[in-house]
């Protein structure tokens, strides 16, 4: 890639685990805590998989992580966003993980782009964005719009494409919105999904639920297990969830930089 099309004065460099570092931008869209969660889930949930499949993958934050902590694992990564996907490249590279992650600049709804990847992913994970494009103004950067509105699909382009690719026995894991709730469960069903666990992210203790992450696969099922993570206590201390997530990291609590909400 040509790394001369970066603007290197406006990138950070933060710790992602405790061996993996990112590039992100200082004002562009930053990696948060669906993406460390989403990744956490996936990880915990398959520590077994070998075929990983990341959609919607931004600079890469989601897929550095399973790489981290799977290392047995290949993964193949989608992301339409041209500068999101030259960033991902250079924190693919600057990790040493060219050999076990295939980036691929292209749109998820690209059906000829998905047929050639095949349907083999035993794990598939996805962080849409959250909100329709009536639904809040859009940022003046392309960046942060794309990260955080449906400019190029929902959910259900996430889950139409992840229902293509995944192998019989795979796991989907996704991100939604807590507002996302219903639209997620009637995407679902007609493609095969079936939920089987939602874990219901609190911001901070007292506070209504920000998102959800799921755990999607092919055996039906008309219920599913639900837990809390609690992010912060009522004080504002991070909660021993929030210590838990950053052990699995191999990371101290205060490691991580301050994130965005999408």
């Amino acid at each position: 890639m040509d790394s001369q099309s970066v603007d290197w004065s406006e990138l950070t460099d933060d710790a992602l685990t405790r061996d993996f570092r990112v590039f992100q931008r200082r004002k562009g869209h930053r990696f948060s805590l669906d993406d460390l969660l989403t990744a956490w889930v996936a990880g915990t949930r398959l520590p077994t998989a070998r075929r990983i499949l990341d959609l919607g993958s931004g600079i890469g934050s989601v897929a550095l992580v399973l790489a981290w902590a799977l290392p047995e694992s290949t993964l193949t990564t989608i992301e339409a966003h041209f500068p999101s996907f030259l960033i991902q490249k250079l924190n693919i590279e600057r990790n040493r993980l060219a050999h076990r992650i295939q980036p691929v600049c292209a749109d998820l709804r690209d059906r000829d782009l998905l047929s050639s990847l095949g349907n083999t992913y035993e794990l598939i994970t996805c962080t849409p964005p959250y909100y329709p494009p009536s639904a809040c103004l859009h940022s003046p950067d392309p960046q942060r719009a794309h990260a955080r509105v449906e400019l190029r699909g929902g959910i259900e382009a996430y889950l139409e494409a992840a229902s293509l690719m995944l192998a019989p026995k795979g796991i989907v894991v996704i991100s939604a919105h807590a507002t996302q709730r219903q639209r997620l469960l009637q995407s679902a069903k007609p493609l095969d999904l079936w939920p089987e666990d939602e874990l219901v992210v609190i911001p901070r203790e007292g506070k209504a639920p920000l998102f959800s992450v799921w755990v999607l696969s092919r055996v039906p099922s008309e219920a599913h297990a639900r837990s809390l993570f609690v992010a912060r206590s009522s004080s504002g201390e991070r909660s021993e969830d929030y210590v838990k997530l950053m052990a699995w990291l191999g990371l101290c609590p205060g490691a991580l930089p301050r994130g965005r909400a999408r």
